[in-house]
Parts: C-alpha cells; structure tokens; sequence
C-alpha cells in the first residue's frame, strides 16, 4: 500500500497480514451421547409395542377367512372394534368371560390387562378362520359377539388359561390381590 495525499490505494491482489494468535486450541472429541440414543431407542419400542399390534391386527384381518363381522382391532382381552356388513363399524363385547381391564385399581389388575389382551392378539393372529357372529347389544351399546377361531369358541380357551373369568352379565369381581 502506498499513501499518496492521505488516500490508500487498496488491492485484493495485497498479501494477507498474519495471524499473530495461533486460532482456536484443538477441539477435544466430541463425547457419543448414547443417553439420547438411548431415549429414542426406547421411545420407538414402546410405540411399536403400542400402535404395530394394531396394524397387524388390521393386516392380518384382511387376510383371515371370516364368517360374519370382521375383527379390526383387539383392544382388550374381551373387547374388539369390528365390522358387520350389516351394522357397519363399532365396538364389541365377547360373550361368556370377563378380562381384567386397563383402568385398573391396582398394578397387578393393569399387568393383567396386558397379559390377557396379547394372549387373545396371539390366538387371533394364529388361527386360520375367525367367526364372529353378533348376539345382541348391551348397556353400552356394544355389540354383543361370539368369537370362535379355528373352529373354537374364545372364552373357555381363555378362562382355562387363566387369562378370564366365566362372566355372565352383572357386578364383576375385582382383579387385584
């Protein structure tokens, strides 16, 4: 640069001045956050363990021989939403046994819960033929059904397994100890 009447002539073409400090210290390596990974990790297994048996149900259903309504979803151990041809979409209550429910009093009533829904998803997703045949409706204005898969009807399959109790309508027993 020269100074010519106080005025710089300016150039790009100019070497650079030097760095006098040396920049930034190395930087250490980054730790894995493996908390994180982990947070997703589970978070995807419980919403797989929650929303696929769903789809599966669906899935499955589709590809199932039925006679009657159509199971599309278990959601619990002795209720399904289903599809009639004649009444269309809606919930449904299987006759002849009582599971323990998901709005438990007790966590031993809940883990049941969950024990009996997954059995009676296993039994539908096993078998080969499903019929539901449609009794009535109750005090909820579900349908009333008789499940059989494979020829067999659910409700003594589950009670022996100890999954259900025999339940013919009226108060309920609880479930907790």
């Amino acid at each position: 640069m020269t100074r010519r009447n106080n005025i710089f002539t300016f150039s790009r073409d100019y070497p650079r001045a030097r760095k006098l400090d040396m920049g930034l210290p190395p930087r250490r390596p980054r730790r894995r956050n493996w908390r994180g990974k982990m947070g997703l990790f589970v978070a995807i297994a419980i919403l797989s363990v929650a929303v696929f048996p769903s789809v599966i149900d669906a899935g499955l259903s589709l590809t199932k021989q039925n006679t009657g309504c159509r199971v599309w979803r278990i959601v619990d151990g002795d209720t399904v939403k289903l599809s009639c041809p004649t009444s269309g979409y809606g919930s449904g209550r299987l006759l002849g046994f009582d599971t323990p429910e998901y709005k438990a009093r007790c966590l031993h009533e809940f883990v049941l819960a969950i024990r009996a829904t997954y059995v009676l998803r296993w039994r539908f997703w096993t078998a080969r033929r499903v019929s539901v045949t449609a009794v009535g409706r109750d005090k909820y204005d579900r349908r009333l059904v008789r499940m059989r898969l494979d020829g067999r009807d659910v409700g003594p399959a589950m009670i022996r397994a100890g999954y259900a109790r025999s339940y013919a309508g009226g108060a309920r027993d609880g479930w907790c100890l």
